[in-house]
C-alpha cells in the first residue's frame, strides 16, 4: 500500500490533488483535457482500496485508512456492499460533478461503527459517487489509533440462476437470513455458530469478520493487516465447500437476475 496525501487541514481544497498519471480520469469522455480537470481514479486504482478476491461476479477489496490520511479522489460505479470493521470518524468530500473543479465539494462526517453494513447501489440506482475520505478522529480530539477498516463487495455481473434447491432448508442448521439486507443484488446470512465445511446452493462470498480478535488492531503494518483480513474472505460456488467459519460470519448470496 502506498502512502497517501497528508492534508494540512480537514477542510481541504481541490487544487491540492495531484494528477495520478495513467490511472487518472482527468480527461473528458472524448479524451481531451477538461478546462478544469478534477484528478480522480476508479476505486480499483485508489491505493487505499486493495482488491483481495474476485471472480466473474464479485470483486472484494479491503479499505484501510490510517489516522489523518486521505484517499485519492475516486469513483464508485458498481453496486457495492460495505461492511465496517472498526469504528472511526471519517470526513467525506463528495463531488457534484466529475470535471468541474469550481463545483464545491459536499462534506459530511461519517461516524462509522464497527459492524455497520449497508449497500450503495451505484449502478442500479444511477448514483455514481466521486469522493475522497479522510480519517479525522485525531483532528477531532480522539486518541491516535490504527486505521479505519472496511470491506467492500462490488457486484460485477449476474451469476447463472441458482440451483433449484430449497436453500432455506439447506442453510437452516448453520445460517440465519438477515431480511433487512435483501436487495436486488444480494441476500445476507449470518452464521449462528461456528461451522465447518459448509456447502451452499448459491454463489457468493463469506466474510469471516463477525468476531475479530481485539489483538488484530494492534498490528500497525497495514500490509500485514490487509493480508490477515484477506484470509477471512472466501469466495464460493455451489461446487465447492467453504472453510471453517466462526460464529457471526456474514455470508453474502450473490443473486441471479430477477
Amino acid at each position: 500500500m502506498t502512502a497517501g496525501h497528508p492534508r494540512q487541514d480537514i477542510l481541504s481544497f481541490l487544487q491540492d490533488e495531484p494528477c495520478h498519471g495513467r490511472e487518472c480520469l482527468c480527461r473528458s469522455d472524448d479524451g481531451s483535457l477538461s478546462p478544469s480537470p478534477l484528478h480522480f481514479v476508479e476505486v480499483s486504482d485508489d491505493p487505499y482500496h486493495q482488491q483481495v478476491a474476485g471472480n466473474d461476479w464479485l470483486r472484494v477489496y479491503v479499505a484501510l485508512l490510517p489516522p489523518e490520511e486521505t484517499t485519492w479522489i475516486h469513483r464508485h460505479t458498481r453496486d457495492t456492499l460495505y461492511v465496517c470493521l472498526r469504528s472511526a470518524e471519517l470526513l467525506n468530500e463528495n463531488f457534484a460533478t466529475t470535471h468541474d473543479m469550481r463545483t464545491a465539494a459536499q462534506q459530511h462526517l461519517h461516524h462509522a461503527q464497527a459492524g455497520e453494513t449497508f449497500y450503495r447501489l451505484h449502478a442500479s440506482e444511477g448514483t455514481v459517487l466521486v469522493h475522497r475520505v479522510r480519517q479525522v478522529g485525531v483532528s477531532l480530539g480522539a486518541a491516535a489509533s490504527g486505521p479505519a477498516a472496511f470491506i467492500g463487495v462490488e457486484f460485477l455481473a449476474w451469476p447463472p440462476a441458482r440451483l433449484q434447491v430449497d436453500d432455506a432448508q439447506v442453510a437452516a442448521a448453520s445460517l440465519a437470513l438477515l431480511p433487512e439486507y435483501d436487495s436486488v443484488r444480494a441476500r445476507i446470512w449470518r452464521t449462528t455458530s461456528a461451522c465447518a465445511s459448509l456447502r451452499l446452493p448459491f454463489p457468493g462470498v463469506a466474510l469471516d469478520v463477525g468476531e475479530l480478535p481485539p489483538a488484530l488492531w494492534q498490528e500497525r503494518d497495514v500490509n500485514r493487516l490487509r493480508d490477515t483480513l484477506a484470509a477471512r474472505v472466501h469466495l464460493f460456488t455451489p461446487r465447492n465447500r467453504l472453510p471453517s467459519l466462526d460464529a457471526q460470519a456474514l455470508v453474502v448470496e450473490c443473486s441471479h437476475r430477477r
